[in-house]
C-alpha cells in the first residue's frame, strides 16, 4: 500500500515538476564566436599584461551562412616580450545576469585562417585540444602587435526559444565579454554588419542590444561603436534574421571562402565616415513575434499547461481506480 501511494503521488506531480524545465529560454545552435583568449594556465603570467586598443569586427550575414573578419591591435606595455598560445572556443554558452540564456554552437569556424602583423599563422596541431582552436602569439615589450582572423559559420541551425514555442530563423552572436580577459578596458572598438545577397535591414528580426546599432539603408550596414569598455554578458552582440532556409548546402559556400574573405575584406577597408547613419533600435531576437495580436508563445504555453494537468488528472484516476480494485481483492 506504501508503494501503491509514493507511485500516485509520483505520478500526479511528475508533470508539475517537470514542466519549469521543458523549454530553458534563449536563442540555440546560434553561429557564433568570442573574443579570442587566453588558454592555458601556465601562460596567466601574461593574464591582463597585454591590452586590446583597439578592435573592429566586419560581418557579412547572407541567408544561412556569415562571413567574419576579426581585427585586433593587441599592446603589451610591459618591459618583457610575452609568447603565449591564444585560441578560439568551439562549443561555448553565455549566460547573462539580466537575460535569458544564450546558448552558442561553436561547431566549427570554418575556414579558419590567423595573420599576426600580416603574416599568416598556422594553428598547432593541436588546435582542436579541449575544443579549442589554438595558435602561437607572441607579443614584443612596448609594441603593438595587429592580430587578423576570418572564418565562416553556419547561422542557419538556430532556434529561439520562449516559453513551449520554437522559431526557427537564423541566428549570429559575437561573445564581446571573453575580451574580459585581456588588460582592461578595450579602449575602442567597432562592430560593423552588412547584409548580403537579397537579404536587407528589414529582415534582421532582432538584434541586442536593442540601443547599440546605427544603420545606413544605402548600404544596408549596422554600425556600433565603444571606447573603453569592460565587456560584460550585457555586451554580446545577437542577431536573429530571416528564415530557416531548406536543404540549405553549406558545403558548397565553403567551396568559396577566398571569394568571401574578399568581400569581407571589402566592408573592413570602407570608410563609414563618408556616409550617414542613424540610431536604430530594433526588436528583441530572443523575443517570438507575434501574429494577428496573438503571441503563439503565450497560446501554447497555456495548451501545454492545461495538457500537462490533463494527463496528470488521467494518471490519478487511473491508479485510484487500479487501487481501488486492489481494495477490493484484499
Amino acid at each position: 500500500m506504501k508503494n501503491l501511494t509514493l507511485s500516485f503521488l509520483f505520478l500526479f506531480f511528475l508533470p508539475i515538476f517537470t514542466l519549469g524545465n521543458v523549454a530553458q529560454p534563449g536563442m540555440w545552435q546560434a553561429g557564433g564566436m568570442g573574443n579570442f583568449s587566453l588558454l592555458y594556465a601556465q601562460d596567466s603570467s601574461a593574464f591582463q599584461k597585454i591590452q586590446m586598443v583597439d578592435e573592429r569586427v566586419s560581418i557579412l550575414l547572407y541567408p544561412g551562412f556569415a562571413v567574419v573578419k576579426g581585427e585586433y591591435w593587441m599592446h603589451n606595455d610591459t618591459d618583457s616580450t610575452l609568447t603565449i598560445k591564444t585560441g578560439y572556443p568551439i562549443n561555448s554558452s553565455a549566460e547573462s545576469r539580466s537575460r535569458t540564456l544564450m546558448q552558442v554552437s561553436f561547431e566549427e569556424l570554418y575556414g579558419l585562417k590567423v595573420l599576426v602583423n600580416n603574416i599568416e599563422t598556422p594553428l598547432l596541431k593541436e588546435q582542436k585540444s579541449e575544443n579549442w582552436y589554438v595558435w602561437n602569439n607572441t607579443f614584443p615589450k612596448e609594441a603593438t602587435t595587429k592580430i587578423v582572423v576570418y572564418f565562416l559559420m553556419d547561422t542557419n541551425q538556430a532556434q529561439v526559444l520562449q516559453g513551449y514555442t520554437k522559431d526557427y530563423s537564423n541566428g549570429f552572436v559575437y561573445l564581446l565579454e571573453t575580451g574580459a580577459i585581456w588588460k582592461q578596458p578595450i579602449m575602442k572598438g567597432e562592430i560593423r554588419i552588412q547584409t548580403k545577397d537579397d537579404l536587407k535591414i528589414k529582415n534582421i528580426r532582432g538584434a541586442f542590444p536593442q540601443g547599440f546599432f546605427n544603420i545606413n539603408s544605402s548600404q544596408e550596414i549596422l554600425q556600433g561603436q565603444f571606447t573603453n569598455l569592460s565587456p560584460m554578458a550585457e555586451n554580446n552582440i545577437v542577431i536573429s534574421y530571416g528564415k530557416k532556409l531548406e536543404n540549405f548546402d553549406f558545403k558548397k559556400i565553403l567551396e568559396s571562402q577566398a571569394k568571401y574573405f574578399l568581400t569581407v575584406d571589402k566592408l573592413s577597408e570602407m570608410d563609414l565616415v563618408a556616409l550617414e547613419f542613424s540610431p536604430h533600435r530594433f526588436n528583441d531576437p530572443f523575443e517570438i513575434p507575434s501574429f494577428d495580436g496573438i503571441r503563439p508563445t503565450g497560446l501554447f504555453s497555456w495548451i501545454m499547461l492545461i495538457f500537462y494537468f490533463v494527463v496528470a488528472l488521467i494518471s490519478s484516476l487511473i491508479l485510484l481506480f487500479i487501487y481501488n480494485r486492489f481494495l477490493k481483492k484484499k
